[in-house]
């Protein structure tokens, strides 16, 4: 049985979130429990009083109100919880497959093809992608992308060619999620794709660099953008400069972006501090 990299990044990613929720839960409802017993007490001591000001209503009513939002959060929590353990017992399942109940039937159809059928798929389904891309219907195509990724865990070639073809056929997907993320401004899913696909190829590294650091960029992250961008351009200047206008571009925006940031954060120094201007920059750009 085939154990790709992508499978066990994205299975051991589904346990880290479960994980992460598990605890939310748990300082959630200890902090429930709290705040119960906080009211609990200071409405006793309320009604032993005389008299009951009415900011001590208020701040009844508003921890009441917290009380709510956090019961709330725990049930939000514990449903997303439900959906991500479901999702790690059965990885391969996407509604957008279309199926019977619990997506039984998708699952034994996709199952029963051959290996050359489900490549012609998910060569399909990218295609797909890339119209929706084009029409920057970004979420349509992010669809399409990530189906054709599920079809990929089914596959289990006889030949080499046939791995060959179909792991080419899942980095350019895995690539295309990260043009999918950028333009939705979901920078840190970008980093986690553009990550995911320097995992798997070689081949993509220049553009899955250049759009991590682009989303670095966007998140304030500048010592992690140039270094995206410097190995990106080193790796370039290797594939005679396919790339080098559209690197240099973001370099330049960079670079003010950074002399942006500088000077906004000596500014809130100076005003909060009165520190006077530096003779050196806080982060500089080379």
């Amino acid at each position: 049985m085939k154990s790709s990299t992508f499978q066990k990044l994205s299975l051991n990613s589904l346990k880290l979130r479960i994980k992460s929720l598990e605890d939310i839960v748990k300082t959630k409802q200890r902090q429930r429990s709290k705040q119960q017993k906080k009211t609990k007490a200071e409405t006793v001591e309320c009604e032993n009083s005389q008299t009951t000001s009415w900011t001590s209503t208020y701040e009844k009513w508003d921890e009441w109100e917290d009380m709510e939002e956090i019961d709330k959060q725990i049930q939000d929590a514990k449903e997303t919880l439900m959906k991500l353990k479901n999702k790690t017992h059965t990885p391969h399942l996407a509604p957008s497959m279309g199926c019977c109940s619990h997506n039984r039937c998708a699952e034994r159809k996709v199952a029963r093809m051959t290996t050359q059928n489900r490549l012609q798929h998910m060569i399909s389904f990218r295609q797909k992608g890339n119209h929706h891309f084009e029409q920057r219907e970004y979420n349509l195509a992010l669809q399409w992308y990530e189906k054709s990724t599920i079809y990929y865990e089914y596959c289990f070639p006889s030949t080499v060619q046939e791995e060959r073809l179909i792991n080419i056929e899942r980095q350019w997907c895995t690539l295309n999620c990260t043009a999918c993320f950028l333009q939705l401004k979901e920078y840190e899913k970008c980093i986690e794709y553009c990550t995911e696909t320097l995992t798997l190829t070689q081949a993509n590294s220049i553009k899955a660099l250049f759009r991590r650091a682009q989303a670095y960029r966007h998140m304030n992250k500048h010592n992690e953008a140039k270094a995206d961008l410097k190995e990106a351009k080193r790796l370039d200047h290797l594939s005679k400069g396919v790339h080098a206008k559209a690197l240099h571009k973001e370099e330049q925006i960079l670079a003010v972006e950074i002399e942006k940031y500088n000077c906004k954060v000596e500014k809130m120094a100076k005003a909060m501090l009165g520190i006077k201007r530096s003779t050196s920059p806080i982060l500089e750009y080379t």
